[in-house]
């Protein structure tokens, strides 16, 4: 990991910048990116010593109640 920053909008979301390598090999962006999309957030998240928070969205019912899921 290069870089992780926190950018503005819906969720937080967050930019990461990644430097791949496979066999002391340098791994070109679309390899690594198809490789890395395979691997499930949770665990890439805690392989690089982050973890990843889920929330519920909020969802409204007919009459107005919030459901969570």
């Amino acid at each position: 990991m290069v870089s992780i920053r926190r950018l503005v909008g819906l969720k937080s979301p967050a930019e990461m910048t990644y430097y791949a390598q496979h066999d002391g090999v340098p791994l070109a962006g679309a390899s690594a990116a198809k490789v890395l999309n395979t691997v499930d957030s949770q665990t890439m998240a805690l392989t690089l010593g982050y973890f990843v928070q889920l929330q519920a969205e909020r969802k409204h019912g007919r009459r107005g109640t919030t459901l969570q899921h």
